[in-house]
């Protein structure tokens, strides 16, 4: 439940859950109240979800920062709909901080879909981390699996991409794109009346928001590093700075890709590749 309205939501905790839902909106995260900063911390390891149609992991509304999304398996999402992910944020770009690791992604989108992944920062979202996930068959259309409309400073790495159409793709938004969406009634309500970034506490936790309404044309990119992508015919596409990252056409010394294990043996050739990936957990 989100609560009563304007009520903060944190420190939430919903672990070893197994949920099949035929729904458009899934799980909404919600974490956030009317003042300060929106800290919501909560916490999602649903274990198993799987879902036919939109959403697994997805918020509406305010839907606050510092979320830690882990330990999950999210498959069949996106099987009916389209321009959609199995977690799915954007419109917001205070929203920061959050970090999905250690989840399974696979078989997302169904098979017209025009652009379907799994994680969907959509609409200038930006600040989230991608850390030690593995994603299968998991990037539908023209979308990578994981997706990124107009945003930036988002970090993806320590990942294993497998059997997707593309790893990571970003549609970038032109300088006047951009000036749109910053001079813009929904960000300025958003980011300086429902929040203010301008402000304490989110001038000390989030630098990086210092000036974001005095664009002056400077780069706007995200981040890859030490990513591995196996049998994916686009490791990128967009606007990354990346380093490291590793791309093969051959199972890479996985433990039994047969039966979806995709844990990495000590011997497997990524650790000679990429000297400091470090193991993803897989049971």
């Amino acid at each position: 439940r989100s609560g009563k309205a304007g009520t903060p939501l944190t420190d939430h905790l919903i672990i070893d859950a197994h949920a099949h839902l035929d729904t458009t909106s899934g799980f909404p995260y919600l974490g956030s109240g009317p003042d300060g900063l929106v800290a919501a911390m909560n916490r999602m390891g649903i274990r198993r979800a799987y879902v036919s149609s939109t959403w697994a992991i997805y918020g509406q509304t305010r839907r606050g920062n510092d979320h830690i999304i882990e330990f999950n398996e999210v498959f069949d999402i996106c099987q009916e709909s389209d321009d959609c992910g199995a977690f799915y944020m954007g419109r917001n770009p205070s929203e920061r901080g959050t970090i999905l690791r250690y989840n399974f992604w696979r078989d997302t989108g169904g098979p017209r879909s025009h652009g379907s992944c799994a994680v969907y920062f959509d609409d200038g979202s930006g600040g989230q981390t991608v850390h030690g996930n593995v994603f299968l068959r998991a990037a539908g259309g023209n979308f990578g699996a994981v997706f990124v409309h107009g945003g930036h400073n988002n970090r993806v790495y320590n990942n294993i991409f497998v059997d997707c159409k593309a790893a990571m793709r970003h549609v970038r938004w032109d300088d006047a794109t951009w000036t749109e969406w910053i001079t813009g009634d929904l960000w300025k309500e958003r980011l300086l009346k429902e929040v203010d970034i301008s402000r304490s506490p989110y001038k000390e936790r989030y630098p990086e928001l210092t000036g974001f309404f005095e664009f002056h044309g400077a780069k706007r990119a995200n981040y890859s590093a030490r990513n591995v992508a196996v049998r994916c015919p686009m490791l990128l596409d967009g606007d990354w700075e990346q380093k490291d990252n590793y791309v093969t056409d051959t199972d890479p010394g996985f433990v039994d890709a047969a039966s979806m294990n995709y844990q990495l043996r000590d011997d497997s050739e990524v650790f000679q590749k990429i000297h400091d990936f470090e193991h993803i957990p897989f049971d």
